[in-house]
C-alpha cells in the first residue's frame, strides 16, 4: 500500500518528483537504450504499435467493463504499470504518466525500490482481476485533504466501457522516438457488490493467491510476499500508534481507549495493519473484528533458536500468519 514511501506531502517526496521530470528532459548525447528500461517498459517497445487481435476480439465478446487482470494488461502492452495509479503515491496527486515519466520513476532512488516491488513483483504476474486502491494513505484516513477519488479502488478495463464511475481512458502514449503508442484500456473506480476488491478479501484468501503467484515463478530469486499485499489491501493504522502502545488496550478490550480508526475496524470486522517496529517491514499486527493474527517474516532456527539456518519458515509466503490466542499477548 505505499507504506515504504516518504510521508505524505514530504520534502523527500517533493525531491523526488522534481528528479523525475529533470530526468526526463533530452539530454546531448544521451541515449535511454533498451536494456536500461524496467522490463514493463522494454516489453512495449516490442508491442508499442501493435495491440494483439485476440485481446481485441475477446474484449468485443466480454463485458466491456469488467475487470481485467493485471498481468495480461502489461504482458500484451495495453498499458505500462505506472499508467494509472500504481504509483500514485509516488507522485500525489498525479495519475496518468506519461512513459518518459515512468521511466524517471523506476530509476529515481526515492521510488526505484516501490516501482519493483509493486510492478515488477507483484502486478505483472498478478493474474486475478483485483481492484487495488488509488492511494492507500488516503484509504487508511492518513490524508486530512483525501477526496474519495484517493480512498477508491480501482482496476484497467476495455476502452469501450462507459460507466468508469469517476476513473478515465488512459490516454496515448509516445515511446522515447516519438512513435505513437495508441492506447485501448480505461481506468475503472470500482464499486463493492459488483467488482473484487481486494481491500474485502479475507486474509485467508491473501495468503492463498501469494502461494500461488510464488509457486508459478519458482525461478524468481525476489517475488510478492503476504506481508506487502496485506499492506497494499487493507488499511494500517498510523505509526504513530505501534503494537507496543495497542497491545496493553487489546488485553484488557478497552476499545472505548483505542485510537479513533482502529475502533472503527474493530466493530466493523474491517482487516487492519498495526506496525509492530514501524521502521521495519518483517513483522506486523493484522487485526480482524476481534482477533489478531502475526504477520513475521522469519528464518528457521536450530538449537533451542540460537542458529538461523538463512532458510525462511514459512518460504511460500515469506511472513507466517498466525492466530495469536488472547492468552500469548
Amino acid at each position: 500500500m505505499g507504506f515504504w514511501g516518504p510521508p505524505p506531502g514530504s520534502w523527500t517526496q517533493a525531491r523526488g518528483i522534481l528528479w523525475m521530470r529533470a530526468s526526463m528532459a533530452p539530454r546531448r548525447g544521451r541515449y535511454v537504450g533498451r536494456s536500461a528500461l524496467p522490463s514493463s517498459l522494454r516489453l512495449l517497445g516490442t508491442l508499442a504499435t501493435v495491440v494483439p487481435t485476440w485481446w481485441l476480439a475477446s474484449a468485443a465478446d466480454a463485458d466491456p467493463c469488467q475487470c481485467l487482470k493485471w498481468s495480461e494488461v502489461y504482458a500484451s502492452g495495453k498499458a505500462v504499470c505506472g499508467e494509472f495509479a500504481e504509483m500514485r503515491i509516488q507522485v500525489r496527486p498525479r495519475v496518468n504518466l506519461t512513459l518518459q515519466e515512468i521511466y524517471g520513476l523506476s530509476q529515481y532512488p526515492g521510488a526505484m525500490g516501490y516501482y519493483k516491488e509493486k510492478c515488477e513483483q507483484w502486478l505483472a504476474h498478478m493474474d486475478e482481476p483485483y481492484c487495488i486502491s488509488v492511494d492507500g494513505h488516503a484509504y487508511s484516513g492518513w490524508l486530512h485533504d483525501s477526496t474519495p477519488f484517493d480512498a477508491a479502488a480501482w482496476c484497467y478495463v476495455s476502452r469501450e466501457c462507459k460507466n468508469l464511475n469517476g476513473g478515465q481512458p488512459i490516454s496515448d502514449k509516445t515511446w522515447f522516438d516519438g512513435k505513437a503508442v495508441k492506447r485501448h484500456v480505461s481506468a475503472k473506480l470500482c464499486k463493492s457488490g459488483e467488482d473484487r476488491l481486494l481491500r474485502e478479501a479475507s486474509v485467508e484468501e491473501l495468503r492463498v493467491l501469494v502461494r500461488r503467484l510464488r509457486a508459478a515463478h519458482p525461478d524468481r530469486t525476489h517475488m510478492v510476499s503476504l506481508g506487502y499485499v496485506s499492506l497494499e489491501a487493507y488499511k494500517a493504522l498510523s505509526s504513530e500508534f505501534s503494537w507496543a502502545a495497542i497491545r496493553p488496550l487489546w488485553k484488557s478490550q478497552d476499545i472505548g481507549r483505542f485510537p479513533g480508526p482502529l475502533a472503527d475496524a474493530v466493530q466493523r470486522k474491517e482487516p487492519m495493519i498495526v506496525y509492530t517496529d514501524p521502521a521495519a517491514h518483517d513483522h506486523y499486527k493484522l487485526v480482524v473484528g476481534h482477533d489478531i493474527y502475526s504477520l513475521i517474516e522469519e528464518e528457521e532456527t536450530r538449537f533451542f533458536g540460537l542458529w538461523k539456518t538463512g532458510k525462511l519458515t514459512c518460504p511460500d509466503t515469506v511472513h507466517c500468519l498466525r492466530k495469536i490466542e488472547r492468552d500469548e499477548l
